[in-house]
């Protein structure tokens, strides 16, 4: 399990998954009362790049969520959503033998952002994942 509370941070994504490692993170990630200043267009808080063609010499997971307090500060927002987690495979999912394992669960609440929020930027990478939302 892995915390992250009482942060600010700057980047691209408030979390980047390193693709080295197959974006590899088994277990559960907990994101309380944290501020992320994104500095691009990209809007991800879990960001990484699999492409599910390479075997690691391990299976690859995505990490179970709960974010409780989290505030995107923009300078300009317009109306794309806010995913969880980016499109981390990049193309369509059919012919990858190695695919990182989706999350079993993610549950957000008390993000504080001018765009709707959503799961997966591809929803077809998580469709058994149970999302929750208050």
């Amino acid at each position: 399990s892995f915390l992250i509370e009482d942060t600010e941070a700057y980047g691209d994504a408030f979390v980047n998954l390193r693709e080295d490692y197959g974006c590899t993170w088994r277990g559960d990630v907990t994101i309380r009362n944290c501020t992320w200043l994104p500095r691009s267009q990209r809007r991800a808080v879990f960001s990484g790049n699999n492409d599910g063609t390479h075997d690691f010499g391990y299976t690859c997971h995505m990490p179970n969520v709960t974010i409780d307090g989290l505030t995107v500060q923009e300078q300009q927002a317009d109306a794309a959503p806010l995913y969880i987690f980016n499109d981390y495979l990049g193309h369509e999912a059919a012919d990858c033998p190695h695919k990182p394992i989706p999350p079993e669960w993610v549950k957000v609440r008390n993000i504080h952002t001018p765009r709707p929020v959503a799961l997966c930027e591809e929803p077809a990478l998580m469709p058994d994942t149970r999302y929750t939302a208050e």
